[in-house]
């Protein structure tokens, strides 16, 4: 079969954006909207879906918003795909059609290559934040005394439990294992 006569990929993705507040949600669905496949010409019938964000409703969590895009596009290749895939990660992709995909080997190596340098690019990344979270840690070690690095660490707690509204709760526990402290002491 020729590339002219060659069928193009008709698949859908769906990309789930979270977090909070929802503006920012909205903001990186829009974003997302705008960007996707944007000047390439190995994607064509794109059709774009935003399912509006949503409060996420949990004991844990006091605000958390999630929102999802469902795009539908036909691709010149499966690489066209792939590209897209690893660009915005989506949560699931469905390959409608054709039902089998015939792939060269310079093809499936053209895969393999994007597939293992992205990966290459993630740990990087990761390796990098994890070097940064060392110096930082080091530095704070240097700059905070041992006796205040307990008060530092009861505030981003107490803050923690502020925002998730079990601040309350919390003092409570802490009281009740003062007492038993010191009733075990008195006896």
């Amino acid at each position: 079969m020729s590339d002219e006569t060659k069928p193009w990929i008709k698949a859908k993705m769906l990309i789930e954006v979270a977090g909070f507040p929802q503006e920012h949600v909205d903001h990186a669905m829009k974003l997302i909207t705008e960007k996707f496949a944007a000047d390439r010409t190995d994607v064509r019938n794109i059709s774009k879906k935003t399912n509006a964000a949503k409060k996420v409703e949990s004991p844990d969590v006091k605000e958390f918003y999630t929102g999802f895009l469902e795009i539908d596009a036909e691709y010149e290749d499966i690489i066209a795909l792939l590209h897209l895939t690893l660009e915005f990660l989506p949560s699931h992709v469905e390959i409608i059609a054709p039902e089998n995909i015939q792939l060269a080997t310079t093809n499936l190596t053209e895969l393999f290559t994007d597939i293992s340098g992205r990966i290459h690019q993630y740990e990087s990344m990761v390796r990098s934040l994890k070097a940064d979270q060392e110096i930082m840690e080091r530095e704070y070690n240097k700059l905070i005394p041992e006796e205040k690095k307990k008060e530092v660490i009861i505030s981003i707690r107490t803050r923690e439990l502020m925002k998730e509204g079990k601040l309350a709760d919390e003092a409570k526990r802490l009281a009740a294992e003062e007492v038993s402290k010191l009733e075990k002491q008195t006896t």
